[in-house]
């Protein structure tokens, strides 16, 4: 359609077999991509966008039926695309399209749901629901597996998902298996960080730092990032604090190598405040120290930003 004045630049058919989110199509460059069937099964069609004509056709994906699950290309114009049929065999297909033909790049079990339960990260990781009711973090060149968070099971095993990423690698994944719904907040590695019950889930997305949720009904609820709880956190393994408890002074010692510019420290309270801030430079083996004696007895977390990715250590202040 054109924006401009509303008429119809082209109409084609398309075929019959896909409902709910799995008639939405996905753009990409200069083709439109949507889910198609024929008798023998279902497969992604490839249009040209200024003419809607069709150019060609996936390999086959799944058995005739109905697709409700949508799929979603990815930065790289990588086509992610899962199947949803319940019975054990549900997959997600990375599909590759050269500008000639959509090829297979690589397929593996994937969790049944019939949301989008796919996801792209900043750093161009895939992480999908698997059939265990976990979230999996995928190479998106080999599919292989780079973490998997803990369960998100909600009870009677009809989950259905949502996920968004922040911009800071965190993975925000909101579940529903009525009456029961849960959002859960998660580092780029899949550690979880906190999580919180909820009545009903339908949709989540990530603004700037505020996390919005669309929940049964009329039910909205944003998250900001005051709402950080680090009480229960695990602690990243390449940095040593020590002595963790301390009365006020602690030692860092990365073990990792620092850029040029080293890297920001930023400690935060309870109530997601940074009250302390420093840099860690490498400096001839110096140790770089922490002096929280000014502040509160209590939990604090410290914080810092490297390869795309926050990362935390909690420390505790006598």
């Amino acid at each position: 359609i054109n924006y401009l004045d509303g008429t119809t630049i082209w109409e084609v058919p398309r075929d019959f077999g896909s409902s709910s989110d799995g008639n939405a199509p996905n753009v990409y460059g200069d083709k439109i991509y949507l889910w198609a069937q024929s008798a023998q099964g279902m497969y992604i069609k490839a249009l040209d966008i200024n003419t809607g004509n069709i150019l060609y056709d996936s390999p086959l994906l799944v058995s005739p039926g109905f697709q409700q699950m949508g799929f979603m290309v990815g930065s790289d114009g990588t086509i992610y695309a899962g199947t949803v049929r319940g019975m054990g065999s549900d997959k997600m297909y990375a599909l590759q399209d050269d500008g000639s033909q959509i090829t297979i790049l690589w397929e593996k079990p994937m969790g049944y749901c019939l949301w989008g339960n796919h996801l792209e990260g900043s750093d161009g990781s895939i992480y999908m629901l698997n059939p265990n009711e976990e979230i999996e973090r995928l190479d998106p060149t080999t599919g292989d597996v780079i973490n998997t968070s803990s369960s998100v099971s909600l009870g009677d095993g009809g989950l259905m998902i949502n996920m968004a990423a922040g911009a800071d690698g965190s993975i925000y994944v909101l579940g529903n298996d009525w009456p029961n719904s849960k959002i859960w907040f998660f580092t780029a590695d899949l550690q979880e960080l906190w999580s919180e019950n909820l009545s009903g889930g339908r949709g989540i997305v990530v603004a700037e730092d505020i996390v919005f949720v669309n929940g049964k009904n009329t039910q909205m609820k944003a998250y900001g990032p005051h709402d950080l709880s680090i009480q229960d956190m695990t602690d990243v393994n390449n940095l040593s604090v020590y002595p963790n408890p301390s009365d006020g002074l602690f030692t860092i010692t990365p073990n990792f190598e620092l850029s040029n510019n080293g890297v920001v420290i930023d400690v935060i309270n309870l109530s997601g405040e940074i009250v302390y801030k420093t840099t860690l430079i490498q400096n001839n083996n110096q140790l770089t120290t922490v002096d929280l004696s000014s502040l509160s007895s209590g939990i604090y977390l410290l914080r810092y930003f490297d390869n795309g990715t926050y990362h935390h250590h909690k420390i505790i202040k006598q």
